[in-house]
């Protein structure tokens, strides 16, 4: 049936804290939670039918979670829960090479803009694992995850390795690669190479 002169109230868990509010025929910012306002629109191209979608521009962490819809008549009332994900693929990854540790060269990859909290890995070239010495995914002010992996390279590992950050909720990863042969030659010979100092 036709919601033109219902009552439509999208909220989270708070019925008065509007997301958006539609009643008399318009859209009502009065009751509307300041974190939506000016960033939610509702499209009612098929209202005579009954079908509205909320459109919230803007997407934020904190957008994510559940939200309810509620449409009320003079004589009637029905809601609807719906579960909103929101997700963040990060920013191209940075590797770089940060001097000596543990006999070989410490290589660190770092990508911000996550959401959620992502995953990291190392691996070498044939694909298999590689233990990172250390990981860090941290909360940025914006809400967002970035994340910092390390791994040490001696002149025994292999050639080429990579490592990828992904989020499981969007099954995406960002990846990227560095070949160390020419790197780890030129760091560990510096490393191994006797100091003179004139007398």
């Amino acid at each position: 049936m036709s919601a033109e002169n219902m009552e439509l109230r999208w909220f989270r868990s708070q019925f008065s804290a509007a997301v958006h509010l539609y009643r008399d025929g318009q859209d009502q910012y009065g009751e509307q939670m300041p974190e939506y306002r000016g960033r939610t629109e509702l499209l009612k191209d098929d209202i005579t039918n009954g079908r509205v979608s909320l459109r919230i521009r803007s997407i934020r962490p904190s957008d994510d979670g559940r939200y309810k819809c509620f449409f009320q008549s003079n004589v009637s009332y029905e809601d609807a829960i719906l579960e909103v994900q929101v997700a963040g693929l990060g920013s191209a990854p940075a590797i770089s090479v940060e001097g000596h540790q543990d006999g070989g060269i410490r290589v660190v990859y770092r990508s911000a803009g996550w959401y959620p909290e992502p995953e990291a890995q190392w691996r070498d070239l044939q694909g298999q694992l590689l233990p990172s010495t250390s990981e860090k995914i941290s909360p940025e002010a914006n809400g967002l995850f970035q994340a910092e992996i390390a791994i040490v390279l001696t002149e025994e590992s292999n050639q080429k390795v990579s490592c990828s950050v992904r989020t499981p909720r969007l099954n995406q990863e960002r990846e990227s690669a560095i070949s160390i042969a020419d790197k780890l030659q030129a760091e560990l010979s510096k490393f191994h190479s006797p100091q003179y100092h004139p007398v």
